[in-house]
């Protein structure tokens, strides 16, 4: 959600077909942006991590489409697109945030840096280098039918990630990082700390 959003305000703008002048709508997606985090973040821990990000994804995904479908109908005003909008980026933001808090987790702590570092590389560069392509070109069509389906596309892609996380998603919610992914060497358990103590007296 984060790479094209310098390019949304073209969306709402004269490329989009509603009329806007400025940009200053890029401030209420950057508000529904950061106001999502903060709000819903405290979900993955209250509600768990599997649930948060499926429903936000999920919601995401229908949302967008119903976004989508309301814009190809001419439907949309500027306010009512940067409404959209923002309650689209407000619900995206935490579920897309929460793939770093996924990586730390899942990782060991011999790797968990790297994999982070990894996986943030490839995801920045994969989506800050086709996203403005594929995105851009649509853009420049003009056309509402082939924004829409600019629309759909990514609502089928957070609706993707909403069920992988589903599927294979950790349940890590109030567990320490040990617990959800061992060290590879070094720590010993508990209960083996407390036998080998035991033999020492």
């Amino acid at each position: 959600m984060n790479q094209p959003l310098p390019r949304v305000s073209t969306i709402v703008g004269e490329r989009s077909l509603v009329s806007v002048t400025g940009t200053g709508l890029i401030i209420p997606f950057a508000c529904g942006n950061f106001l999502g985090s903060f709000i819903l973040g405290r979900t993955f821990d209250t509600l768990g991590r599997k649930k948060a990000i499926f429903i936000m994804y999920s919601a995401s995904a229908l949302l967008l489409t119903l976004d989508g479908i309301l814009f190809e109908c001419s439907l949309m005003s500027t306010v009512t697109q940067t409404i959209a909008f923002s309650c689209v980026f407000f619900v995206a933001s935490p579920a897309a945030s929460s793939g770093y808090l996924t990586i730390a987790e899942v990782f060991p702590i011999e790797f968990r840096s790297m994999a982070i570092a990894l996986f943030y590389s490839l995801g920045t560069g994969f989506g800050g280098i086709t996203g403005p392509l594929i995105f851009g070109s649509i853009l420049d069509t003009n056309n509402r039918t082939y924004m829409f389906y600019g629309y759909l596309s990514a609502s089928i892609l957070m609706m993707v990630a909403a069920v992988t996380e589903l599927k294979i998603g950790v349940d890590a919610e109030n567990k320490s990082l040990e617990e959800i992914a061992p060290p590879l060497k070094g720590a010993a358990k508990p209960s083996e700390r407390d036998h080998l103590g035991s033999e020492a007296i």
